[in-house]
């Protein structure tokens, strides 16, 4: 057990909460390809309109692009892009194309691009339709995953990784989800449900008094198939931390690791299926 003098540690853990996911949307935007956005969206929506440097119209939505918005909030809507390292001829690119926006409501749909890196030619594309709603929980970061899902020999997924995070002080709360999507000829298909891979939530009295929780789910392929692809084995790490106040302006802190599951996720011929207690709220 640890000692830990004055309050502000744990406001430093809330803190800590909030930054791992708000965090995010910055380093997407200076991957390699970064410098190549409005290029990549000029291709890809070449009837676009145009509102400002970093703001489109697209069929009635709106799109952005990083840089400078004139409110701030909407940068974590912005297109994001990234060279697959396992396939550097492919440039992904996920565009959120906005239909309503307003200070408690932001709705609207999500575009997956496969380009060809050289050219910047949309090779695949998939609209994820109603993927974009924030209310209680806003998006903080959307970014790809390239990590090797190699659901069969020949054929390699990769994943989105979506963030979100709840805005009260005293019962802190964000989760990042997982899909994964597969190139199949001229078609870019999604094949699982949403996942969540990290949570992060907890309660305290905004001083010390309180318990934090974080679950972290590790990916990984199994060596058994169903319906033409591998299964996926999952791992499931949780630390509960509690924070207890102890007399002269002190703050416990105790952390203690819950047991290890695990889970099997198999293919049904459609999509991976996963269980309600993985997926998001």
């Amino acid at each position: 057990m640890a000692m830990i003098t004055g309050w502000s540690v744990v406001g430093t853990v809330f803190a800590c909460f909030v930054l791992l996911t708000f965090g995010l949307n910055s380093a997407q935007a200076k991957d390699a390809c970064g410098a190549q956005l409005a290029e990549v969206i000029a291709n890809a929506y070449p009837h676009a309109g145009k509102v400002s440097d970093t703001q489109l119209t697209v069929d009635g939505m709106t799109l952005f692009l990083p840089g400078q918005h004139v409110h701030g909030e909407t940068e974590r809507y912005t297109a994001i892009c990234r060279i697959w390292p396992a396939h550097p001829e492919r440039l992904l690119v996920a565009v959120p194309l906005i239909a309503d926006i307003s200070a408690s409501v932001v709705a609207g749909h999500l575009e997956i691009l496969v380009m060809h890196t050289s050219t910047l030619q949309v090779e695949q594309r998939l609209l994820l339709r109603n993927a974009i709603e924030d209310d209680a929980f806003k998006i903080t970061s959307i970014g790809f995953d390239t990590a090797r899902y190699r659901v069969k020999p020949t054929l390699l997924a990769f994943g989105l990784r979506v963030a979100k995070a709840g805005s009260s002080q005293v019962n802190p709360f964000s989760e990042t989800a997982l899909s994964l999507f597969v190139i199949e000829g001229d078609l870019v298909r999604r094949i699982s449900d949403t996942v969540v891979v990290e949570k992060k939530q907890g309660e305290w009295n905004g001083t010390c008094d309180g318990s934090f929780e974080t679950t972290t789910r590790f990916l990984a392929m199994g060596d058994n198939a169903s319906q033409g692809l591998a299964d996926i084995r999952i791992t499931e790490a949780v630390s509960v931390t509690q924070y207890t106040a102890s007399g002269r302006a002190e703050c416990s802190e105790q952390t203690q690791d819950k047991p290890t599951r695990s889970f099997n996720l198999t293919y049904d011929g459609t999509r991976y299926v996963v269980p309600d207690e993985l997926r998001p709220l």
